[in-house]
């Protein structure tokens, strides 16, 4: 306890400030007041069995509890700390996933299985937290092994949190991690090629636009080389 912050009291003894947390030994560590001038530790992850306090938090502490959670958090551990910064209706739409994570137990699901990939040596860093309007924030980040960081895992992510009360969730998480195959210039051909086609068969393309659109289609896979097969095929005859 001798890295807590204290102030003078009127007891001549240290009084520590209040609501102010610690890190240390890998956990969360508060001082809170309880009643008159009697004191009491409490930790951030419940360890010494006393909730921590509840405050507001900015949406860059809250999305730095986010993270922290992930890195710092034992593993079977884990789901009760996101437990604490989620939506019950969060979403998680990574764009290098086919189809987003949908509410809380599937958001920590995934979280839990990244957690497990990343193993004892792998934290995710924060580069940057860009608070927007709203209550949203953009965040770069990439992976360091050891304090080395790690090739080809760059990301960026767009939070949007939403108050309940007097604090903040994490109500959706939207982004895009580095690939390690480029497609370069590859991609400005085949967006070409695309915007070709929807030009030549603009009917056939507007209803496969509108097809691969609709939830619950369970074709969210279906990308932009997809669709220059349906150009392409018999299917679009007859729809001119």
């Amino acid at each position: 306890m001798s890295n807590l912050r204290a102030s003078s009291s009127k007891h001549g003894m240290l009084e520590p400030k209040p609501q102010r947390w610690l890190r240390g030994g890998g956990h969360g560590v508060g001082i809170g007041k309880k009643g008159g001038d009697l004191w009491r530790v409490r930790c951030e992850d419940w360890s010494c069995g006393i909730p921590p306090p509840q405050y507001p938090l900015s949406t860059k502490e809250t999305i730095n509890l986010f993270y922290s959670s992930i890195n710092d958090t034992p593993l079977e551990q884990l789901e009760v700390h996101l437990d604490r910064v989620l939506t019950d209706d969060c979403e998680f739409n990574d764009l290098v996933f086919y189809i987003p994570f949908q509410g809380k137990e599937g958001v920590i699901k995934f979280f839990k299985q990244l957690k497990d990939a990343m193993g004892k040596n792998v934290k995710l860093i924060t580069e940057s937290i860009t608070e927007g309007e709203g209550y949203s924030a953009t965040v770069t980040w990439h992976l360091a092994w050891d304090g080395h960081r790690l090739p080809f895992t760059s990301g960026c992510y767009i939070f949007q949190c939403e108050k309940n009360g007097e604090k903040l969730f994490i109500k959706s998480i939207r982004g895009l991690e580095e690939l390690p195959l480029k497609p370069g210039e590859y991609s400005m051909k085949l967006l070409k090629t695309a915007v070709s086609l929807f030009d030549q068969y603009p009917i056939p393309a507007e209803r496969i636009l509108e097809f691969l659109s609709k939830d619950g289609s369970g074709k969210q896979e279906e990308g932009l080389i997809s669709m220059i097969f349906h150009l392409l095929s018999k299917d679009h005859q007859g729809w001119h």
